[in-house]
């Protein structure tokens, strides 16, 4: 299973890496048309390296998703059920009981409401409100 998956990673990884070198000997062409002074003919060229460099991406993600889920894939094996074991599993009885629960509620509930309240609370005098302040400018002055 692993050398299997290693094959299937490495021929994606080689794919990615000639792709890459077809952009880099397009690169090269329009480098040269270029040094020549045909610009339309480099433009021409380099986008057709974009166009490859952009495949050569996608084939080198394509590669590590596929790297990744045989990763995944070989960590976890598949646990092995055995239903006669799970047939011969002693069945648990139902444990839980609403009467039981509201009843215990209701009680907690009624504890609660006998307790003597807290006393309140002294509340703390305000502050008291700053001393005014001199008057700016004209505001203070009579005429």
């Amino acid at each position: 299973m692993r050398l299997r998956i290693g094959i299937f990673f490495a021929l994606r990884m080689t794919l990615a890496l000639i792709v890459r070198e077809v952009s880099r000997f397009f690169e090269l062409i329009g480098d040269d048309a270029l040094n020549a002074g045909d610009r339309s003919e480099a433009l021409f060229y380099h986008c057709v390296a974009i166009v490859f460099l952009l495949c050569a991406f996608a084939c080198y993600i394509w590669a590590l998703l596929a790297f990744l889920r045989s990763s995944r894939a070989i960590a976890k094996p598949a646990p092995a059920i055995d239903l006669k074991q799970i047939a011969e599993l002693p069945q648990a009885e139902p444990s839980f009981d609403a009467d039981v629960i509201m009843a215990r509620y209701l009680a907690k509930r009624q504890a609660a409401s006998v307790e003597p309240a807290a006393p309140a609370a002294i509340e703390p005098t305000p502050p008291p409100p700053p001393p005014p302040r001199p008057g700016f400018g004209r505001k203070g002055k009579e005429r």
